[in-house]
């Protein structure tokens, strides 16, 4: 069950949680791509996926929570902040540089439509900082600098919002020591595009990448003129990080361009504990409830309140339901909807 449990639960949060997209790193590929072709044949109807890059960590490969250095933890004080980004690999490149990767990936979404000081210099976009750098105008020190008084600064408001009981007591009981049948589907109707909508798919989109390049359910749910829902779906496994606001800083981007969304980050216990118990079930409500305030935290720095709130899968009451268990199993097995109906 638990083999099942971490392939089928991911692609059940859609329904359950009524979103019309999902966002994921494009390490969630494979699972996105299953409930691309699998929910439409269980008749629980099509989501549009996007997926954003994994940002390069600090010492030059993918950010880990299992690598301290590699990442800066949301409750790092000023001088720990301070020495993992100098310590950090910064080669005069693009590619595989940590340093870069955090003025693309979350200074610039947090301060847009807004600049950047660096080396006394205004900056406007990513480009600018990263053009500059590589051609010799700002050098390594330049970039960590401004890079480590904004985190700081940052951080600051973050960790004020923390200093409370709730979050101490989540905080010591969650990290405590750890002993580690074929249905074709059916065809779509042909949809015509507006020159606005298509406009506003692009700026939903934005870097990122359409899994399968199926943009048809994204054009679906702007061309009917509501508000959109998403979610981005966190796993409270190791501390929280810098990494884990990436479905925050794209939904940002997404309302800075004038676009009206309901938005979740749901921070899925379960899963944490379905993959090889990184998170041990004692611990699963701690762990949620920390993650929970440091969003809520993030949420309220970037001014997204009333748009978007972060939601621990506990506490939603279908998750567990009769209805919840009897699509897993449906998703388990080759039994269509029509033909479970006799269950219901």
């Amino acid at each position: 069950m638990k083999l099942c449990g971490k392939i089928l639960r991911p692609h059940l949060i859609a329904p359950k949680t009524a979103v019309d997209g999902q966002f994921g790193g494009v390490d969630q590929r494979k699972i996105f791509i299953l409930a691309e072709e699998q929910l439409p044949k269980l008749k629980l109807g099509k989501r549009w996926h996007l997926m954003n890059p994994m940002v390069p960590g600090l010492t030059g490969s993918k950010m880990s929570s299992s690598e301290a250095d590699s990442k800066i933890d949301l409750l790092d004080n000023s001088e720990l902040v301070e020495r993992k980004i100098r310590g950090a690999v910064c080669p005069r490149q693009e590619e595989d540089n940590g340093v870069l990767a955090f003025f693309n990936f979350v200074l610039f979404p947090i301060v847009s439509p807004g600049s950047l000081m660096v080396a006394k210099r205004e900056f406007s976009s990513y480009e600018e900082v990263r053009d500059s750098f590589l051609n010799g105008g700002l050098s390594e020190e330049d970039l960590k600098t401004a890079l480590v008084d904004f985190l700081n600064e940052l951080l600051t408001k973050v960790q004020d919002h923390c200093k409370s009981d709730v979050v101490r007591d989540a905080l010591e009981k969650g990290y405590q020591e750890v002993v580690d049948s074929k249905v074709d589907p059916k065809l779509r109707p042909i949809m015509q595009t507006a020159d606005k909508d298509i406009d506003t798919i692009k700026n939903i989109i934005g870097q990122d990448q359409v899994v399968l390049e199926d943009d048809y359910a994204l054009r679906a749910s702007v061309s009917e003129g509501r508000r959109i829902r998403v979610t981005f779906t966190i796993h409270p496994k190791g501390r929280f990080h810098l990494g884990f606001i990436m479905g925050l800083l794209k939904m940002k981007s997404i309302i800075n361009n004038g676009i009206d969304i309901d938005g979740i980050v749901l921070i899925s216990d379960t899963e944490a504990f379905l993959d090889n118990e990184k998170v041990t079930w004692s611990t699963r409500d701690d762990r949620s409830e920390y993650f929970f305030q440091l969003c809520s935290a993030f949420i309220e720095c970037l001014d997204l309140k009333g748009k978007v709130r972060a939601v621990k899968s506990g506490a939603l009451e279908t998750i567990f339901s009769s209805d919840y268990v009897l699509n897993m199993y449906k998703m388990a097995s080759a039994v269509t909807r029509d033909e479970t109906s006799v269950c219901e």
